[in-house]
């Protein structure tokens, strides 16, 4: 006897137009939710990397003829790192005009910035050049747009135990001996009482370069912070 199979249809209505638009704008709003969350979580990673420290400046944001300075007290620093290891003395003034080293050398600089007198301070682990403008002092000013800001110029001896902070400590400085800093207080300033910088206003200048090695990020402020806790 054989069994017929009976064969059922099943007939499905076809979505509407307005449904199958309503499931397709769902699906793009879905997807540009997920974008926006991503744009969101890699501005913020990005805010973290790029943001400074409240004694910190980017170069970018230097007025007038500072970055000329900048880069001059940048350049120098190399130089002078390399007259201390021949000569196992940090060089004063003197010996760096002598070797006609902008911005100690005036000879190549503008004019705004030829007022610029430089001092040297040996402390603990440091060396600081000290440069105040000495045109904007009184009525003496013999140039136009005599720059005003004070500088500083520090290297540090990472080597010894008594160097002073912050101080940047990633990896990659901490295979170097020396590290150099460049720092700017808005106007004229007297030399700040045993080199303490940030307690008295001033501010570590920073390049996007340096901002991209993370000077901004892994700094030690004080001796009780240890490198590999900051390197965390």
């Amino acid at each position: 006897m054989e069994t017929e199979k009976s064969l059922r249809l099943v007939y499905v209505n076809p979505l509407s137009a307005k449904k199958e638009a309503f499931f397709l704008l769902a699906a793009i709003g879905v997807v540009i939710a997920l974008m926006g969350l991503r744009f969101y979580a890699v501005n913020k990673a990005e805010g973290r990397r790029s943001a400074l420290q409240p004694f910190q400046q980017k170069d970018l944001f230097l007025k007038n003829q500072a970055p000329a300075m900048y880069r001059a007290l940048c350049s120098v620093a190399s130089d002078i790192l390399d007259i201390y290891q021949q000569e196992g003395i940090w060089p004063d003034v003197t010996e760096l005009q002598q070797e006609e080293l902008p911005p100690f050398s005036k000879e190549f600089l503008p004019s705004g910035l030829k007022g610029y007198v430089w001092s040297r301070y040996i402390g603990p682990g440091r060396v600081d050049y000290f440069g105040i403008n000495k045109q904007t002092d009184g009525t003496a000013k013999k140039v136009s747009d005599p720059l005003q800001d004070s500088f500083i110029l520090r290297i540090i001896d990472l080597q010894n135990p008594g160097h002073p902070y912050p101080v940047s400590v990633n990896k990659k400085d901490q295979k170097e001996r020396f590290t150099t800093q460049v720092w700017i207080y808005p106007g004229p300033r007297n030399y700040p009482p045993a080199g303490n910088l940030v307690a008295t206003g001033w501010k570590w200048i920073l390049s996007a370069s340096d901002i991209a090695d993370g000077k901004n990020r892994n700094v030690v402020e004080s001796p009780g912070k240890t490198a590999e806790t900051a390197l965390k």
